[in-house]
């Protein structure tokens, strides 16, 4: 039979580089800036099982999409089953079975018309084997007695399946899975499992496999790639990952006996494990057996594929922490827990604390009546005297009190006699005859010129003298307490001058 050759200006779809089912090379991809995917060169053989590994924010989505021709590359090639993507899309994407991200649907649609839809879309799906592919599809993913339920009725590990359903629909060789198990409890995610295998093992179908959950990428994947910020950092399979390290892990109930006999082939302890370097197992064994050591547990050492991906990339993309403030003047002092600066000096001089001067008066609040100073009073000099500002309070208007007018019984007085007066030759005794420019004493009293007694010529009375009532006036002996008071103190600085 004679093959028909292609017509002009069309590129037979087909492997044109080799048998890879996923090849790039240099595949990149900006937006503006920002650089999503740098240079990445994928290689996935045919039947193969490939975990696509990387923190959030590492290219991994962008990388999926650029795969099946939704996104074009910035800059390098792609090549899925042989054809360039996007050029020869259409020739083998029928081909490719997909599920990138949340699976989308119809939702006032059952899960069968949904499947319909989608397999009428797009060459490659023949009308007469539609019925019996989706009920197999359904029964794969254990979407069979679903009925016509809405799918909006569905739960999110539902409509999980029902996107994997619609990735095995066509009965793909190439399966591209972003986060299949998303939303799946423990036993679905280990009936995904089992299906892939078992697509994998009967069907031979390749598996592109994009998830965080590096247990089953474990139990799934024979070859993994780790990207990191765009870049591609490791590639290799998962035994060579998982390779021993040269160390054992041992566990026993006399770990200080068997330290001794290790002597410098111990590398870590914990407890009574121990981490001994050692290329044979069954040689160390024997060795601390033969020393009557007890051995509980004696295992090779192999890192684990969470260990491997920790290393190899440098953090989570879209973790963005609050910027750090500058510090600005001198660093604080960083004590220790037994150490506190409350018990320490201040370095250099002490300081002296703040004084204020003694205070030798007392200033009387405002509104009070200052009392008169007492015999041998001098004002204080040590402090200057203090003028305190005039406080001005409203007036209080009070509401005028109406009282009964009081009638008091008329008081009779009895009749005081008039004191008698010295003559004017009986003085007191020692007491002189003022002459001619001489004053009288402050003490004394000025006596009125009425021909009894004549002053002599420059005679003036002192300001601080009372004077004498006139003859014919009445003089209470008692007086009001004001005149008692002024007449008081005359008597007293005569008696301190005395």
């Amino acid at each position: 039979m004679t093959a028909t050759p292609p017509p002009s200006g069309r590129v037979p779809a087909g492997p044109v580089t080799g048998p890879a089912a996923i090849r790039t090379v240099g595949l990149t991809k900006r937006y503006g800036s920002v650089t999503a995917v740098d240079g990445i060169e994928l290689d996935v053989p045919p039947g193969d099982i490939y975990g696509f590994l990387g923190p959030n924010g590492s290219g991994k989505t962008t990388t999926v999409r650029m795969l099946l021709g939704l996104v074009l590359p910035t800059a390098g090639t792609v090549e899925v089953l042989g054809a360039r993507i996007p050029k020869h899309a259409r020739s083998v994407l029928h081909r490719v079975g997909a599920l990138v991200e949340a699976p989308a649907a119809y939702g006032h649609l059952g899960a069968r018309a949904n499947l319909s839809i989608m397999d009428a879309a797009g060459p490659g799906g023949s009308r007469r084997t539609r019925r019996a592919r989706i009920d197999q599809a359904l029964e794969q993913v254990g979407l069979a007695g679903v009925g016509r339920r809405p799918v909006k009725a569905y739960s999110l590990g539902m409509r999980q399946r029902l996107g994997i359903a619609a990735a095995l629909l066509r009965k793909p060789d190439l399966l591209i899975l972003d986060e299949p198990t998303n939303g799946l409890d423990p036993r679905g995610i280990q009936e995904i499992r089992r299906l892939l295998l078992d697509l994998n093992a009967s069907a031979g179908t390749t598996i592109f496999l994009s998830s965080h959950l590096l247990a089953e990428v474990e139990h799934l994947c024979k070859r993994v790639g780790v990207v990191d910020r765009g870049r591609l950092v490791l590639q290799d399979s998962l035994a060579a990952l998982r390779a021993p390290t040269g160390s054992v892990v041992l566990r026993t109930p006399d770990p200080e006996w068997a330290v001794g006999v290790l002597d410098g082939d111990l590398r870590e302890r914990s407890g009574d494990r121990l981490v001994v370097r050692a290329t044979d197992p069954a040689e160390l064994n024997a060795r601390l057996v033969g020393h009557g050591i007890r051995i509980t547990e004696l295992t090779e050492q192999r890192r684990t594929l969470e260990e491997v991906v920790l290393a190899a990339t440098t953090g989570s993309s879209d973790r963005v922490d609050a910027a750090v403030p500058p510090t600005v003047g001198p660093r604080a002092e960083v004590l220790a827990t037994d150490d506190s600066a409350w018990d320490r000096p201040p370095a250099g001089p002490p300081v002296p604390l703040p004084t204020r001067p003694a205070r030798d008066t007392f200033s009387w609040p405002a509104g009070r009546d200052t009392p008169e100073p007492g015999p041998g009073w001098q004002p204080s000099r040590s402090e200057p005297a203090r003028s305190e500002p005039a406080r001005s309070e409203p007036a209080r208007s009070e509401p005028a009190r109406s009282e009964p007018a009081r009638s008091e019984p008329a008081r009779s007085e009895p009749a005081r006699p008039e004191p008698v007066r010295p003559a004017p030759d009986d003085r007191r005794p020692g007491q002189s005859q003022p002459g001619l420019g001489s004053q009288p004493s402050r003490s004394g009293s000025a006596q009125p010129p009425d021909g009894r007694s004549q002053p002599g010529p420059g005679w003036q009375p002192s300001p601080s003298d009372s004077a004498q009532p006139p003859d014919d006036a009445e003089v209470d002996p008692g007086g009001s307490a004001a005149d008692r008071a002024g007449s008081d103190q005359p008597e007293a600085r005569s008696e301190e001058s005395a």
